[in-house]
């Protein structure tokens, strides 16, 4: 009864007979008004506001609804509320564009049917409003994220709040704030979606990407993604799962953007995997330029780093030989590379890996723009519960 008064109806209970409920439906229905009704009262606080109905005729039973629940803007919602609005929002087919958001991604192998799949997500920190609390400036992001497989399974699910405290926010809004994750997948295709909320307004935004995972048991070089980088932060945390950007109580951050000054060093890291073992007898660790011989058993890969404006090489790195692996319980030969770019000049290049696994004769030459300018205009800030 409660509920059809509400809502400006009636209810019929304890009875079979539905011909004649329905003649009252309709009955009641042929013949109603439309009123319209503009509040005064602009506040989105959800409360319910009362409505009265009243007519100059004494003849006439007014039926209508008692009253109505206002909107609910962001800063009166409920915590159930506003974690129903981020499961809504990764659901929902359009994208949100209040908060600008970006991603990159990289795979390491971790064995034959497992890869760990690196995820970065960078908001520009002009997008955050900050707080100031106690001589810093403080703010919350929400994230929520998903990877479907083939577009249609989820096979990994992030959930997490990420808590930003400074000693200036006018620093950070110069800066990009970025947050790293990552997922162990199999190889195949996947559909990426990450929600961004600042939970200051509420305002939120999206990224979706799709990302292939290949099998490198299929092609003749085994090789990772390269990820390109211009710091390497410490970290705390305890490496109790398998992160290969992790070594040494340092953490590389990758960049999203590709872009760098010449004040900053670029540092690179990437692995080869089950690289081809010599079967010759020869022995020998001499010569120059990475013309030395290979004993038997042993492996020898090189790589070096090269910068391109257009047809024209303009820099390159002296060849590093591998003779060993690395990580042996993954097969990997793991590079970490480091490049000063201040002999370079501000400009678009084109850096491109080069990578030759001699025993094996197979090789990849992966290649990337980059941006560099000449001044620091542009740096990462790294949030605290990075998972």
């Amino acid at each position: 009864y409660t509920i059809a008064a509400d809502t400006g109806g009636k209810a019929f209970l304890d009875t079979n007979d539905l011909g004649g409920v329905f003649s009252q439906v309709q009955k009641d229905s042929s013949v109603y008004y439309v009123l319209g009704f503009t509040s005064t009262n602009h506040a989105q606080d959800g409360h319910f506001r009362k409505l009265k109905v009243t007519v100059n005729r004494p003849d006439v039973k007014v039926e209508a609804r008692a009253g109505y629940y206002a909107d609910r803007d962001y800063e009166h919602m409920k915590k159930e509320d506003r974690e129903e609005q981020l499961q809504d929002e990764l659901a929902s087919e359009l994208p949100r564009t209040d908060v600008a958001v970006y991603a990159g991604t990289a795979y390491f192998r971790q064995d034959d049917s497992h890869y760990y799949l690196s995820v970065s997500l960078v908001v520009p920190g002009s997008q955050i409003p900050f707080v100031t609390e106690k001589d810093k400036d403080s703010a919350t992001i929400d994230i929520i994220g998903e990877v479907l497989e083939g577009g249609k399974a989820p096979v990994g699910r992030l959930r997490d709040t990420v808590k930003l405290a400074v000693t200036s926010g006018q620093q950070v809004r110069r800066k990009n704030v970025q947050y790293n994750t990552g997922f162990v997948l199999a190889p195949g295709n996947y559909h990426l979606k990450f929600i961004v909320r600042e939970n200051r307004s509420g305002k939120m935004g999206s990224f979706e990407t799709d990302v292939r995972i290949p099998d490198l048991r299929k092609v003749p070089l085994r090789m990772s993604s390269v990820v390109l980088s211009n710091q390497r932060v410490p970290t705390t945390q305890k490496k109790k799962t398998f992160q290969p950007l992790v070594s040494e109580q340092t953490e590389l951050v990758p960049s999203v953007t590709h872009v760098f000054t010449q004040d900053q060093q670029l540092y690179l890291q990437y692995e080869v995997y089950d690289a081809a073992k010599s079967k010759g007898s020869e022995g020998g660790t001499g010569g120059s330029n990475g013309e030395n011989k290979t004993s038997k058993g042993a492996i020898r890969v090189l790589t070096s780093i090269e910068f391109m404006q257009g047809d024209v090489k303009v820099y390159e790195t002296k060849p590093i030989v591998a003779q060993e692996t690395t990580a042996a319980d993954r097969h990997a030969v793991i590079f970490q590379m480091q490049v000063p770019l201040q002999s370079l000049r501000p400009g678009f290049y084109i850096c491109q890996i080069n990578v030759i696994d001699d025993v094996g004769g197979t090789y990849s030459f992966p290649r990337w723009p980059i941006l560099i300018r000449a001044t620091s205009t542009e740096s990462t800030a790294k949030p605290t519960g990075n998972d």
